[in-house]
């Protein structure tokens, strides 16, 4: 099958920012995935899969929780 090429219809400022996430973004994203890992098979790590404080303050992923709880509930049905 012969796919068309676009790349010629692509602004220079899409290619560079496409550029970006393939040469920096995503490798970074790797190698923090790749660390947070790491930490949560280490013996410092004790919290569950999500950073909760008691307050609920910005640095709480509790919002996470909560949305992925209304998710798995509607599913559940």
């Amino acid at each position: 099958m012969c796919h068309p090429n676009y790349s010629s219809h692509i602004s220079t400022e899409l290619r560079e920012a496409m550029t970006y996430v393939d040469k920096v973004l995503q490798p970074e994203d790797i190698g923090l995935c790749e660390s947070v890992q790491r930490g949560l098979k280490s013996f410092g790590y004790n919290q569950g899969r999500f950073v909760v404080d008691r307050g609920e303050t910005e640095l709480s992923e509790h919002a996470v929780h909560h949305f992925q709880q209304l998710v798995l509930n509607a599913l559940e049905r």
